[in-house]
C-alpha cells in the first residue's frame, strides 16, 4: 500500500502541470507575455493589470504561476520574460 507522501507526489505532479498549462494559455490569450516582452526591466503585477485592463489580484496569481513554471524571472516585484 502506498504512503500518503507517495500518493501526494502522484497527484501533485499532474496538478502542477495543469496549473502551468492554464497560466501559460491564459497569459498568451490576454497578451501578458507580449506586454512583458516590451519591457526589459519587466513590470509588477499591478502595472501589467493596469496596462491590460485586468484585475490586479488575478494578474498576480497568473504571474506567480508562470514564474513557478520557470517561464518568467522576478526581480523585486517586477516580472519579466526569462
Amino acid at each position: 500500500m502506498a504512503t500518503i507522501q507517495e500518493q501526494a507526489t502522484k497527484v501533485m505532479g499532474p496538478l502542477a502541470g495543469v496549473a502551468s498549462g492554464w497560466a501559460l494559455d491564459l497569459g498568451l490569450r490576454l497578451g501578458v507575455f507580449e506586454h512583458l516582452a516590451g519591457s526589459e526591466r519587466g513590470a509588477p503585477p499591478a502595472a501589467v493589470a493596469a496596462a491590460l485592463g485586468l484585475d490586479p489580484q488575478y494578474t498576480e496569481v497568473l504571474l506567480r504561476a508562470v514564474f513557478a513554471a520557470e517561464i518568467l524571472e522576478r526581480e523585486g516585484d517586477a516580472y519579466r520574460l526569462g
